[in-house]
Parts: C-alpha cells; sequence; structure tokens
C-alpha cells in the first residue's frame, strides 16, 4: 500500500508528539484513532496515506518545513507541502460546525414561504393556463419546490444528528454542499425542460387546421391534447377584436365552433330545422330574416314552448344563416352561418352575428388552416 512518511532529518520526537497533540485537539471528532496510527519506524514518521491535508496543517502552525515521500509502484519521489490551505479548511469546518448546522436550519425556514409561494403561483398559472407554453416550466417549478423543500429538510435534519454523533466537518459539508446543490441543480434542470407547443392540430373533415394555444378549447386544470381525428372543433376568442381569450385586450370571450359542411349530427339546432321544417309556422320578416315558430312540449302534460328559428338563405334555395332563440325578444339565440365549406356555430343576441363577422371569423380561422 502507498504511504505517505515524513522525512527523518526533519521530524524530531518533540515535532512527532506537537503532530499527535495537534491531531487530538483539532481533528479527534473525525479522526479518533488517527494519532495512533503516526508511529515513528526506522528514523522515519509513517503516516496513513490521504492525510496530506492534516500534516499541512500541521506544518503551518508549527512553522516546520517537512517533506513528504509518497512510495508509489512508480519508485520514491519528493513531494514538498506547498496545499497550506487544507488543513485550514477542515480546521474552520469542524470549529464553525454549529453555526454551519444552524444557517441550514435557517435557509430551510426560508425557504418554506419561498418555495410553496413558487409552488403556488406555477399551480394557479397551470391549472387557468393549461395550453400556455409555461405550462411544462409550471409543471416542472411545482416538482422542483416540493423535491427542494424535502432535501433542504433532509440535510437540516441528517446535519444536526451528525453533529450530535461528533462528525463536525461531516455537518458542515452536508450544509455547505446541499444548498448550492439545490439551488444550481434547479436552474440547470429548468434550462432543458421545452416549452408547450404555440400550436395545436385540429381537424375540420379532411383539412387540418394548426390552431394558437390563445384560441385552443381547454377546460380549467385539463390537458390540450393533440386530436388526431375529429370532425370540427372549437376555439375561444373575442368577437370584438379576434384575439385569443388570454390576450390583456380579450375579457368577454365567446365559444366559436367549426363544423364540416353537414354537421347534422353536430349541432342541434340545424337537425332541429332541417327534420321539423314541415311542422313549423311561418312568421313574420325580421331584418332579412325568414321567421319559423316551432311549438313543442318538454312533458306531454307540461306547458307548451315555442323555439323560434330565423332563416337566410341565398338565390338557390340553400340555408345560410339560421339563428335559434329561446326568448321572444331575440335574445340567447344560437347563430349557425354557413361560410364556404364550413359551418360556424357561436352564442348571442339576433342583432350580434350578420354576415360580416361570419366573414371576419371564416378569414380568422381560414388562416389557421395547414396549407
Amino acid at each position: 500500500m502507498p504511504s505517505d512518511k515524513l522525512s527523518a532529518s526533519a521530524a524530531t520526537a518533540t515535532q512527532i508528539d506537537a503532530f499527535r497533540a495537534f491531531i487530538a485537539r483539532s481533528f479527534a471528532a473525525d479522526v479518533r484513532d488517527f494519532s495512533g496510527l503516526v508511529r515513528l519506524e526506522a528514523g522515519q514518521v509513517q503516516i496513513p496515506e490521504g492525510f496530506n491535508g492534516v500534516v499541512t496543517a500541521f506544518c503551518q502552525g508549527s512553522g516546520a518545513r517537512l517533506a513528504i515521500r509518497r512510495q508509489s509502484r512508480l519508485g520514491l519521489r519528493e513531494i514538498y507541502l506547498q496545499l497550506l490551505d487544507a488543513g485550514k479548511v477542515v480546521g474552520i469546518l469542524w470549529r464553525r460546525a454549529k453555526t454551519f448546522v444552524v444557517i441550514g436550519w435557517i435557509f430551510f425556514v426560508v425557504s418554506v414561504p419561498v418555495y410553496l409561494g413558487i409552488a403556488a403561483l406555477a399551480g394557479f398559472n397551470k391549472f387557468y393556463f393549461p395550453a400556455h407554453p409555461q405550462a411544462t416550466l409550471d409543471a416542472y417549478d411545482i416538482r422542483a419546490s416540493y423535491v427542494t423543500l424535502a432535501v433542504g429538510a433532509l440535510a437540516a435534519v441528517t446535519s444536526s444528528i451528525v453533529l450530535a454523533l461528533k462528525f463536525r466537518a461531516t455537518a458542515s459539508l452536508l450544509v455547505i454542499v446541499t444548498w448550492p446543490t439545490i439551488i444550481a441543480g434547479n436552474q440547470v434542470a429548468r434550462s432543458f425542460v421545452k416549452p408547450g407547443p404555440d400550436y395545436y392540430e385540429r381537424h375540420v373533415g379532411a383539412e387540418t387546421f394548426l390552431v394558437p394555444w390563445k384560441y385552443v378549447d381547454v377546460g380549467f386544470g385539463g390537458s390540450p391534447l393533440e386530436v388526431s381525428s375529429e370532425d370540427g372543433f372549437i376555439a375561444y376568442l373575442c368577437f370584438s377584436n379576434l384575439h385569443g381569450r388570454t390576450d390583456p385586450d380579450c375579457s368577454l370571450f365567446q365559444q366559436l365552433r367549426v363544423l364540416s359542411k353537414e354537421p347534422v349530427d353536430a349541432d342541434l339546432g340545424l337537425k332541429a330545422w332541417r327534420e321539423h321544417r314541415s311542422q313549423m309556422r311561418p312568421g313574420s320578416d325580421y331584418d332579412g330574416y325568414q321567421s319559423f315558430d316551432q311549438s313543442y312540449r318538454v312533458q306531454a302534460d307540461g306547458p307548451g314552448q315555442i323555439q323560434h328559428y330565423f332563416v337566410r338563405m341565398n338565390s338557390n334555395g340553400e340555408l345560410t344563416r339560421l339563428v335559434e332563440c329561446r326568448l321572444d325578444n331575440g335574445k340567447f339565440c344560437t347563430h349557425s352561418a354557413h361560410v364556404g365549406s364550413r359551418w360556424f356555430e357561436y352564442q348571442g343576441d339576433l342583432a350580434d352575428g350578420d354576415e360580416t363577422l361570419d366573414a371576419r371569423l371564416a378569414a380568422l380561422v381560414e388562416s389557421w388552416r395547414r396549407k
């Protein structure tokens, strides 16, 4: 086994005794029986491998200039003690162990409200804006906050136990290593987290649309998963400026359904119009609409209900707009507009929708279509 040796010409019995006392005084807690391993053999002081730092500290304190000879397979080579800081560091860790442990507890106590606040803010954003590209980073921040608190608590408790067992330098190292590592590690790991997508794929028949995340349909706490096959999709936007619902200037957003050319099964209003048109009673025209009323009962012995339909057709007699209203005053209506090869459905009063709005909505949706 390799060994370190103090030259006999540089080491006296007095220095050996002083060296043993130095170890017993400064390092006995962490290296209990090291002084017993220091022995004089054949005019040289035999020292265990790996304790150069301890020898260095002793040489600094005593002013001795002692040479270490290291025996290896390559032969003997002289190594002089010039690493003067190693022993000082070990001594500081040993003497200041209680201080480092207290600092570890302070770091943990302070980190609790900080990281809980980070997790709460990230959780809020992830719940209310799940389609935001930042959502993946929010998910990481939540996990990282809890991991940091767990590691910080473990480091504080472990360092206290180690200090109580008299391993003072080890207790100091636990605190010194843990907090910089976990803080820097969090930032490095976060840099590898990829943001979420800016667009989500949706389909209307054979057409594919890349809907920006600001418009995509997703409920609070939901997940805006990619949809590979569907006959229509839902978007949320402000009709006044056509901005997405997360834009600062979009305070009152509405739902827009984009459907295929014949959405009979998807649109209940269109389905009722096509199936029960012959049973409807024509009414007076209103603002270019033909009106129809449908009488029905929810229950056989219940009161009668009237559903109002306002219809516009092109020169070929094809339906272009259908507005289904639940009240006589034209409030709370469902608009179904046929523009090009698609149907658009949204909610609003009878006066809120017209061909101008339909054309703006159609142009916006067309801009999302994959060319």
